[in-house]
Order: C-alpha cells, then sequence, then structure tokens
C-alpha cells in the first residue's frame, strides 16, 4: 500500500468519525479529501473521485447513525407505553367515606365515593394506586333499622377508582363500613300511629286511678308511654358520616400503565 492509498484511506476514516461525532458535513469531508489528494499532487480526475467517495461515506455514517437513534427512540417509546404496574386480586385497600349517607334522607342509587388512606403497592414497591385516589360508586341497598335491636341495610359497590386525572375500571368486594344507627326524632302524630296516644292513655288514667274523673291526668301518662312505646317500634336510621371506615378487597388484579423515564 504506497503513502497515497493510506493518506487517502486516513481521510476517509477521519471524515467518517467526524460525521459520526456531529463535527462534519458530507461537503466538509469531501473538500478535505480533495484537499488532500492535491497535496500530494494527484491528478484532478483523482482529487474529484476521492471527494465523491468522502462525501459518500459521510453521507452512508450519517444516515447509519440516524437509524441507529432511531431504533432507540423507538425502544424508548415502546418501554414509556407497555410498562405496567399490577396489584393482585385479593388485596385489601383501607378508604374513608367521602359521601354522606342516611337511609333517612338517601335513596338506593344515588352516587358514593370514598377515598385511600393508604397507598396501594406492587411487591416490588411501586405505587399503583396512590393516597387520596377515589373510589367512585354508588348505594346499592338502604333500609332503615326497623327497631333499636334490630339492623339497617346499607351496602355499596364502586366501579371506577380516579386519581391523576384519569379514571381507571375496578373490581371490589366492600368488606366492612363504619355505619352507626340514629333514632329518628319522636312526635305526637308517631305515638298516635302505634296506638298508644293520648285516648289510650285516658283509659290508663280511669284503671291507674280508679276513678272516672281521672281521664285527663291519664292521657299525659298514655302520652307518656305511648312516646316511649313509639321511640322502641319507630325506624333507627343507618348512617355513614364522611371520614368513616369503609374496607374493600380487589376481586381482579388492578392494572395501570405508567411512563418510564426517558
Amino acid at each position: 500500500m504506497n503513502r497515497r492509498h493510506l493518506n487517502f484511506v486516513f481521510a476517509l476514516g477521519t471524515a467518517a468519525a467526524m460525521a459520526g461525532c456531529g463535527h462534519a458535513s458530507a461537503d466538509q469531508a469531501a473538500q478535505a479529501a480533495a484537499d488532500s489528494a492535491r497535496a500530494e499532487g494527484a491528478p484532478p480526475a483523482e482529487v474529484t473521485r476521492r471527494a465523491d467517495q468522502a462525501r459518500a461515506t459521510v453521507v452512508a455514517s450519517e444516515a447509519r447513525q440516524d437509524r441507529i437513534k432511531a431504533r432507540r427512540d423507538s425502544a424508548k417509546a415502546e418501554t414509556r407505553e407497555n410498562r405496567t404496574r399490577t396489584i393482585a386480586s385479593g388485596t385489601a385497600l383501607r378508604l374513608v367515606a367521602v359521601t354522606d349517607i342516611s337511609s333517612r334522607t338517601d335513596k338506593t342509587g344515588d352516587a358514593f365515593v370514598a377515598r385511600t388512606t393508604a397507598p396501594a403497592l406492587t411487591a416490588s414497591g411501586d405505587t399503583v394506586i396512590p393516597v387520596g385516589a377515589e373510589f367512585v360508586g354508588r348505594v346499592t341497598a338502604l333500609n332503615p333499622a326497623p327497631t333499636p335491636s334490630g339492623h339497617g341495610t346499607l351496602t355499596v359497590a364502586f366501579n371506577s377508582v380516579r386519581f391523576g386525572g384519569e379514571s381507571y375500571p375496578v373490581s371490589v368486594n366492600v368488606t366492612s363500613l363504619g355505619t352507626r344507627t340514629v333514632a329518628r326524632g319522636v312526635t305526637v302524630e308517631d305515638a298516635a300511629k302505634v296506638g298508644v296516644g293520648a285516648a289510650a292513655g285516658a283509659v290508663a288514667g280511669r284503671i291507674i286511678g280508679h276513678n272516672r274523673g281521672s281521664a285527663a291526668g291519664g292521657a299525659v301518662v298514655g302520652g307518656a308511654a305511648g312516646a316511649i312505646y313509639a321511640n322502641r317500634t319507630k325506624d333507627h336510621d343507618i348512617v355513614l358520616s364522611p371520614g368513616s371506615s369503609v374496607e374493600v378487597v380487589l376481586t381482579d388484579a388492578f392494572t395501570r400503565q405508567v411512563a418510564s423515564n426517558p
């Protein structure tokens, strides 16, 4: 290999390296090759050939670098799109009620919202559902307790969870609600409705007083007795106040996509 050929090969290698580093354009590489050929005393045809070859080398190198960059960008985009986080079926979540529910004022079908108090994490510790995420659903059954010792009915069902400006479908079973019962106020009408009012009290007064003239006093006694009886038999509302505990368990795995770092 003669000196001229070595210089030409060196010039091509330098041009390609510069192109790969973004230091030169194809025209600059061609000019450098032409100058090198002229310095060696090469004829014009050889100068042109070397310039063209240097230009082609740089163009090919730049195209190769573009393809590599495109593949890398595509791989990054695919990673961002396909990365998912999952929490398994059976995972328990603790929430607090946001909506106030009472069997006295609300009804089946009303909207109900509860908020998470702790994050739901993957096995590796990544957050899937953050603190403050809102579980959204509806009241599915709502009935007061017929007596203080009876049991009212309140059930709710959730179908979505929302956070970060997005809403996701979710499947859970509600395992616990922090409900309480509240007695409704008793009125004279309530006492009369259960049949233990003043009239019945008048009869009681006659018996208690052993005197037909004590009917008025008996009415008062009977009215009080009627109120007590009504309170014992009147509905007691089931209530779930904001901040009350709500516990749910996932019945299906919950998965969401997350963006990875570029």
